[in-house]
């Protein structure tokens, strides 16, 4: 599992006290010597297609490793899906990787898809497994019908009007660079502050102008930082302003 990696899965993770390595992030040359030496049975290896605390982007390296290798493959799309990829399907739009029975893509039907729950994708031989075996999601209350219609249509919007809504994200991505001089290929922006206390200071002060912006410390993070989301909800003049603002108080 990529160290970086959401904290719910690796609470996850932990459920079945099964052991699990961690390898540094985005670091595929780690992955490949894990992988070669390790003597399982069955090898998982869990990533996502944009990191939630850094924002960054799983290297295409990892399918062609998992494919050697013979592991299985979880890629969460939960902030990739409906933002990037020709089709803004995700990671695996935007690598333009074909499906294979060793990889499985799971997501979630908030963010995006502004609706509730989540999903997993994969081949029909997993599936199985799951349903006879995720005891956490079969003993879950079951999505309704009503936010499962939402998500879809959600999806439906996404790929009727795939070239607006990319060049609003292009729109929003050039704003961060121009204003913070940081690069993104998705919607996070991970802005380094290093000072727990500092990026609380900085929070409560937006929140006075009404703009909202995370707060990650340590532990969550090696180092603090404001995460933003460059949400298309918001206007560019908007997020505009706000850069400025958090420009103002980095310097």
């Amino acid at each position: 599992m990529d160290e970086s990696y959401h904290a719910s899965g690796i609470l996850a993770s932990q459920i079945n006290n099964k052991k699990v390595i961690f390898f540094k992030h985005n670091d595929m040359h780690e992955l490949k010597k894990l992988l070669s030496k390790s003597k399982a049975k069955r090898k998982i290896v869990a990533v996502e297609g944009i990191y939630s605390m850094d924002g960054d982007l799983v290297a295409k390296e990892v399918f062609k490793i998992c494919d050697n290798e013979n592991a299985i493959l979880i890629v969460d799309e939960a902030h990739s899906s409906g933002i990037i990829g020709d089709n803004l399907m995700g990671i695996f739009d935007y690598y333009n990787i074909d499906i294979k029975a060793n990889y499985i893509k799971m997501g979630t039907l908030g963010k995006a898809y502004g609706s509730f729950g989540a999903f997993i994708l994969a081949s029909s031989h997993i599936i199985e497994y799951l349903i006879n075996r995720a005891k956490p999601i079969i003993y879950a209350t079951s999505l309704s019908l009503y936010d499962t219609l939402l998500a879809h249509n959600a999806l439906r919007y996404i790929l009727k009007n795939k070239v607006h809504i990319k060049k609003e994200i292009s729109i929003r991505q050039k704003i961060i660079e121009t204003e913070l001089n940081i690069s993104i290929k998705g919607l996070i922006v991970a802005i380094l502050i290093d000072d727990n206390k500092k990026v609380i200071e900085i929070k409560d002060d937006l929140q006075k102008f009404s703009y909202s912006v995370g707060a990650i410390r340590k532990p969550t993070v090696d180092k603090a930082i404001i995460r933003l989301i460059a949400r298309l909800g918001e206007s560019a003049i908007d997020l505009s302003n706000l850069c400025k603002k958090i420009n103002s108080k980095i310097k």
